[in-house]
């Protein structure tokens, strides 16, 4: 007879594949991720700022990011996205950027923006939409040029990517 029969308690029923997909995954492939976000944290040096314009939600074609308080002295922003991010940031005083933090593993590159009008420059970074990058995490932080430090630039706050559904 089963254990349960004999007053033995029986053991816990194993997790069907679905479940362990739910469980193991960052999302399951069935369509839900996690909902798209565009979080700013740490700070910018002499008040550089990043933020989403909008969401990175999946199939968002006018998705970008806005640096604000661009340095009249920089003609362009640049725009830093690694793939892990770096938080709480890296002091970037012995690189010649006092005051300034690193929050973003620059692994995927330094792109150009904009040209700057009236302090802000903007980085267009349309979401395909493809579930595959449900769920997928991007660091990403502002640079611009400036003569007030020895290395000739600042950085801005880092912002998270979350891209989602």
């Amino acid at each position: 007879p089963p254990a349960s029969a004999r007053g033995a308690p029986s053991p816990p029923p194993l997790p069907s594949p679905i479940a362990a997909t739910v469980l193991y995954y960052p999302h399951n492939h069935f369509g839900a991720g996690p909902p798209p976000a565009a979080t700013p944290f740490g700070s910018g040096c002499q008040g550089l700022a990043l933020a989403g314009n909008g969401l990175p939600q999946l199939g968002n074609p006018n998705f970008g990011l806005l640096l604000a308080s661009v340095p009249a002295t920089s003609p362009i922003g640049l725009f830093a996205f690694g793939s892990s991010i770096v938080h709480p940031g890296l002091d970037l005083t012995a690189l010649g950027m006092p005051g300034c933090f690193g929050y973003a593993t620059l692994d995927v590159g330094i792109f150009s923006g904009s040209l700057t009008a009236g302090g802000q420059s903007t980085f267009a970074l349309p979401i395909p939409n493809h579930s595959a990058l449900a769920g997928q995490v991007l660091a990403s932080q502002g640079l611009a040029l400036t003569p007030t430090t020895p290395l000739g630039l600042i950085a801005s706050n880092g912002v998270s990517l979350t891209l989602g559904n």
